[in-house]
């Protein structure tokens, strides 16, 4: 007679939950399968393993020894079969490009929120979002987020993620953290700290600036990431302009004040490469969910 790994589930069951009925409801048995399965451990090991009464049931000293080792006999077999579930399906990462903000913000919420899932490999790479784009394109990125203006239509590749607008990110101390926003052309004529000329957002601020007839002041600093952007003001003491997805002002200890007096919105999109997998649409889902969080 062999051991089978569901009479110890059977055991184990009804050592925790202390009735022949809970554990078999648990296991989606009947009561009279499960009981089955206590006899044949019982059979197997040659001793009883559970004393019985109209009561419940109870371990035996055989049954509280055998209880630790059929825990870990169950678990060990469950890792097995997961690592086995997990070299069945085993796919190449996932690999994403994101622009900078959204991968220092949105991209780490998107992957925590998969964890309880089956571990997925993915891949990042911080790009531009005009890089992020062509990287789709190219077939070297399975999955993008990139900014785009309002007007560009780019469902052909996937979908819009979320609306995005500019915001002027003030440090501590500075004159517009009194202000309940900060006009235009007061912000045309400061000194920033700015994205490189690259960047998707420092075009759509020089574009919604230029539309009010004025030109951008020459920039104090440029750098090429949100999270420089973001030392820099602290450091300086001199505001900043940035996407509002990628400042926490509790957590980056940074005010953030709405720009009036221009059009400086924008959206993001979640791009897919054509023949992408279901695990790219897995992950795509998380970059939704984390929106919303």
């Amino acid at each position: 007679m062999a051991m089978s790994l569901d009479d110890l589930r059977a055991f184990v069951a009804a050592a925790d939950l202390g009735s022949v009925a809970r554990a078999a409801t648990a296991l989606e048995l009947t009561p009279s399968a499960l009981s089955k399965r206590l006899k044949s451990l019982e059979a197997y090991a040659g001793v009883e393993l559970l004393a019985r009464s109209t009561a419940g049931i109870e371990l035996t000293a055989a049954g509280r020894a055998l209880l630790p080792d059929a825990r870990r006999a169950i678990a060990q077999v469950d890792a097995v079969a997961e690592r086995l579930r997990g070299l069945a399906t085993d796919v190449e990462p996932v690999r994403m490009a994101a622009s900078p903000g959204i991968a220092e913000r949105i991209v780490p919420v998107a992957l925590s929120l998969l964890d309880g899932e089956r571990a997925l490999p993915v891949e990042l790479q911080v790009a531009n979002s005009s890089i992020v784009r062509q990287m789709v394109l190219d077939g070297r990125a399975d999955l993008g987020v990139a900014a785009a203006d309002l007007d560009e239509n780019l469902a052909h590749l996937g979908r819009v993620l979320a609306e995005d607008e500019l915001v002027a990110v003030v440090p501590e101390g500075h004159p517009w953290m009194n202000a309940p926003a900060v006009d235009v052309a007061e912000l045309a004529a400061t000194r920033l700290i700015l994205r490189d000329p690259a960047s998707h957002i420092r075009r759509t601020l020089e574009w919604g600036i230029a539309t009010t007839g004025r030109a951008l002041a020459v920039p104090l600093v440029e750098v090429g990431n949100a999270a420089a952007v973001k030392a820099a003001i602290r450091a300086r003491g001199v505001p900043g302009v940035l996407s509002r997805f990628a400042v926490d002002p509790e957590l980056d200890r940074l005010a953030v004040r709405p720009i009036v007096g221009a059009r400086l919105r924008r959206r993001y999109w979640v791009l897919v490469a054509p023949g992408a997998g279901p695990e790219t649409t897995r992950v795509a889902d998380g970059l939704f969910a984390a929106v919303q969080e």
